[in-house]
């Protein structure tokens, strides 16, 4: 059986193709050989040069998010995975990293280009999915929901695996890095692109009463125009000695990124719009305490993990740190069970089983 893996180009892609790697690695431990196969995302010629690559394997296992396929997110999927069809012969497996939903406001530019892609582009792209792909993945119970209720896809092709942990990664010795990184005291790390969806102000405007030190670090691929409204709001309300702002316009390497997230006593996700998160793995993954959004996929977790408290609203953010500080050992611990219990060797363990059904 030969298998191969579509994913998006790390130096275009960061977070999918990262996975992408790890899950491949953990399929192979689990005694199935997969290939990985790039392509340049939002670039239908990088995506149609991958075809002929593809027809030798039994399998195609493409690594779905909207906006890899370009063109009002995600338009240049239909008439990719037509021409796979056409030209390939292996059996076709999705996995969704995201399901929108449909939204229908049209109150400015921005929101008529949602309007298309919520109620255009998207349910073309499950459409098409449906009619050549033999079975899909998504992270959550909530996103197979997602997926019945917004597409003509059956419960019976749909399959929920958890984004996986990795537990091979050395932890670095948090003093250490602090000292290396400048860091003293508390430190409450806020980490990633930057965009208006992570919801970074909402954390600012509480700033004052959460105290020092919030740590901002990204700034590749992130919205300049969302970076110069928060260092504006910094400055404008005199949070310079309390929010520390560390941009980086190169990607971060494995070890820088590690070793802020090792540096942290505990991550803030206050997203606004999101489905999954690989920052969320990442601090697992440390074994770190989340303060987050009442987000579904946060308040999924909570129901079965005390790793993660969630705000209700962003006036709960100073409080629920400071629970967070007195309980950081049995929400460490639970942060532990959370990595073990998903880890990537068994999440790829769950691909090889599901690949073989087919």
């Amino acid at each position: 059986m030969k298998i191969a893996m579509l994913s998006p180009d790390g130096n275009y892609e960061k977070g999918i193709s990262n996975y992408s790697k790890d899950l491949i690695h953990a399929i192979k431990q689990n005694g199935l050989d997969v290939d990985l196969v790039t392509y340049k995302n939002r670039k239908f010629i990088s995506l149609l040069e991958v075809i002929p690559k593809l027809k030798k394997y039994d399998i195609i296992h493409i690594q779905h998010e909207n906006r890899l396929f370009g063109f009002i997110d995600g338009f240049w999927f239909m008439p990719f995975i037509t021409f796979l069809r056409m030209m390939t012969k292996g059996k076709i497996v999705i996995t969704f990293h995201t399901v929108h939903t449909k939204q229908e406001q049209l109150f400015s530019l921005y929101n008529f280009l949602n309007f298309l892609k919520r109620n255009f582009t998207h349910p073309l792209n499950f459409l098409f999915a449906n009619f050549f792909a033999k079975l899909f993945i998504v992270h959550t119970s909530f996103l197979k929901d997602d997926l019945i209720n917004n597409s003509a896809i059956k419960e019976n092709k749909i399959v929920v695996i958890p984004q996986g942990v990795r537990l091979d990664r050395p932890h670095f010795n948090k003093v250490s890095v602090k000292k290396k990184l400048n860091l003293k005291g508390k430190v409450y790390l806020m980490v990633g692109t930057m965009g208006p969806n992570k919801g970074f102000e909402i954390i600012l405007r509480q700033a004052k009463k959460i105290g020092k030190t919030i740590l901002i670090v990204g700034g590749f691929g992130s919205r300049q125009d969302y970076i110069t409204e928060l260092k504006r709001y910094i400055k404008e309300n005199g949070l310079q000695d309390i929010v520390r702002f560390d941009l980086k316009y190169q990607p971060l390497n494995l070890k820088e990124w590690w070793s802020y997230i090792c540096a942290s006593d505990m991550l803030l996700l206050p997203y606004v719009e999101m489905t999954t998160s690989g920052i969320f793995i990442n601090a697992m993954e440390a074994g770190k305490p989340v303060v987050g959004s009442n987000s579904r996929y946060f308040s999924e977790i909570s129901k079965a993990y005390i790793c993660i408290k969630i705000a209700e609203k962003e006036e709960d953010y100073p409080s629920l740190i400071k629970e967070t500080l007195k309980e950081k050992k049995e929400m460490e611990k639970n942060s532990r069970k959370f990595a073990k219990e998903n880890s990537i060797l068994l999440i790829g363990e769950k691909h090889k089983r599901l690949y073989k059904s087919l």
